[in-house]
C-alpha cells in the first residue's frame, strides 16, 4: 500500500495504475475513454482542474468499468454530470474515492451522491465541498453516512448545510464503525448546529470533525 497525496487529504490507495491529466484539450477528452479502457487493470483518474463539465463526465462512460478512483473537481459539473455519474458508477461498484468539491452541484445532485454512497460499498472517501447544496441536499447525504458501513472520510465543507444539517451528520456519526474524518467548516453551521455535533462525538471518539 502506499499513500497518495491529493489537493485536499492523504487517501490511502492501493497500488494501482493512476492517470493524472491537467489542462485537458477536447481532443485528448474524446480520445481518452478508449485508450484507457483497453487496459485490464483497475485505474486512478485525476481530471481536477479541466473544466471539462457535464459533457466531459459523459464522454468517460466507457471508463466506469474500471475507474477505482475519480477526481473530478473544479470542472463547473452540474447535477446532470452527477447523474451520469450516479448511474454509471452504481453499475460497477467499485468506486473507493470520488472527488467532486469546487463544481456547481445542488441539492439535487446531492440526493444523486448520496445514492452512490448507499449502494457502493467500497466508497471509503468523499470530497464534495465548495458547491450548493442547502439543508436538503446536506440532510441526504448524512442519511446516506449514516447507512454506510464503510466510508472514512467526508469533506462538505463550504456547502450551507445549516444547523439541521449538522444535526443529520451529528446522527450520522454517532457510534458511526468506518467515519474517521468529517469536514463541516464554512456550512453556516451556529452554535446549536455546532453542539449537536459536539455531543455526536462523544459517542464516535475516532472521528476528526472540522
Amino acid at each position: 500500500m502506499r499513500w497518495e497525496e491529493t489537493q485536499s487529504s492523504l487517501c490511502l490507495m492501493p497500488k494501482r495504475r493512476r492517470c493524472c491529466f491537467r489542462t485537458l484539450t477536447l481532443t485528448v477528452l474524446w480520445n481518452l475513454p478508449m485508450k484507457l479502457v483497453k487496459t485490464s487493470k483497475e485505474f486512478a483518474l485525476d481530471l481536477d482542474n479541466n473544466n471539462i463539465n457535464d459533457y466531459g463526465v459523459k464522454e468517460l462512460v466507457p471508463c466506469f468499468s474500471k475507474l477505482i478512483v475519480i477526481r473530478l473537481s473544479v470542472n463547473q459539473i452540474t447535477d446532470n454530470g452527477v447523474k451520469v455519474l450516479s448511474e454509471e458508477l452504481k453499475k460497477y461498484k467499485i468506486i473507493t474515492t470520488l472527488g467532486l468539491y469546487k463544481n456547481q452541484i445542488t441539492d439535487v445532485g446531492a440526493k444523486y451522491v448520496a445514492s452512490i454512497i448507499e449502494e457502493c460499498s467500497s466508497l471509503t472517501c468523499l470530497k464534495i465541498g465548495c458547491n450548493r447544496i442547502t439543508v436538503e441536499g446536506g440532510k441526504s447525504l448524512a442519511f446516506a453516512v449514516q447507512k454506510s458501513r464503510t466510508i472514512a472520510d467526508v469533506g462538505m465543507w463550504g456547502n450551507k448545510i445549516g444547523d439541521e444539517g449538522a444535526k443529520a451528520f451529528a446522527d450520522a456519526l454517532k457510534n458511526h464503525p468506518s467515519l474517521t474524518n468529517l469536514s463541516l467548516s464554512c456550512g453556516g453551521i451556529s452554535t446549536s448546529g455546532g453542539r449537536s455535533i459536539a455531543e455526536a462525538l462523544q459517542e464516535n471518539t475516532s472521528v476528526d470533525g472540522k
